[in-house]
């Protein structure tokens, strides 16, 4: 329900600024996004293995530290910085929606087409990483460190699974479409900084196992990187009317 309304919300805000001929399009073109990352998998290659056993690499890694990490980090889960560190992530992790209204706001304003794509790919990558996290929730129902002992307990069909952390996959997702439309060091370091601050803050305060927030990370990550792609290469061939002094002419851009 809350999502639906979310949904709808954005959806009022968006129309006045895409046109309302432009929100069909819209529509098909992010349920055309979903289905390719959910279908991702299926599409792997050999190009594709050197970053897929990095990712399992790191995802290994972080599961063998589990318990130590837990251990370590467990005294401290009710003190005022772990507290006040929780707090920012829950704020932290809608920063995607937030700056996407506010560009969305500023492309409107000023009319510049470049904002309103960053608009969108913030909402699009929010909305389509939280989806992907709530599935792997859903499936695997991996029990939270405040429950079990035991990272590796599963029940399948929980909703409240913590694989992966859904704070971090909202903040890395935003890092990552801030970074790869402003590719300077100025915007991805702070980005990147705030985002693994909200993921800290999920081990710190006994929420998650650090290997939810790395995959959470990652997952992040990867959604914003695609969508970007997609996104890019989609302008790239998109096609253009204009009227000149020699006629109407229909041009496509690749």
């Amino acid at each position: 329900m809350k999502l639906k309304i979310f949904w709808t919300g954005l959806t009022a805000f968006f129309i006045p600024t895409f046109g309302l001929t432009a929100v069909p399009e819209t529509v098909q073109w992010t349920w055309d996004d979903g289905v390719y990352l959910y279908s991702s998998p299926v599409r792997l290659n050999w190009n594709d293995w050197p970053a897929t056993l990095a990712v399992t690499g790191l995802l290994g890694g972080s599961l063998a530290l589990d318990r130590i990490t837990r251990r370590n980090l467990m005294p401290y889960q009710d003190s005022g910085s772990a507290t006040t560190l929780r707090h920012y992530g829950d704020v932290a992790q809608f920063a995607g929606p937030i700056a996407g209204c506010l560009f969305a706001a500023a492309g409107w304003t000023t009319k510049n087409e470049d904002e309103k794509r960053v608009s969108w790919d913030l909402i699009e990558s929010f909305l389509w990483a939280n989806a992907i996290s709530e599935t792997f929730k859903f499936s695997l129902g991996r029990h939270r460190p405040y429950a079990t002992d035991d990272p590796f307990e599963l029940r399948p069909g929980s909703t409240s699974g913590g694989f992966p952390s859904g704070h971090t996959i909202s903040a890395f997702a935003t890092a990552t479409t801030l970074s790869e439309y402003y590719p300077t060091w100025e915007v991805a370091v702070p980005a990147y900084a705030a985002a693994t601050a909200v993921g800290f803050s999920r081990i710190y305060a006994n929420q998650h196992w650090g290997s939810d927030v790395v995959g959470g990370a990652l997952l992040g990550y990867g959604v914003s990187h695609t969508l970007w792609k997609r996104h890019h290469s989609r302008a790239q061939s998109a096609w253009e009317l204009n009227a000149g002094p020699d006629g109407i002419q229909l041009t496509r851009k690749f």
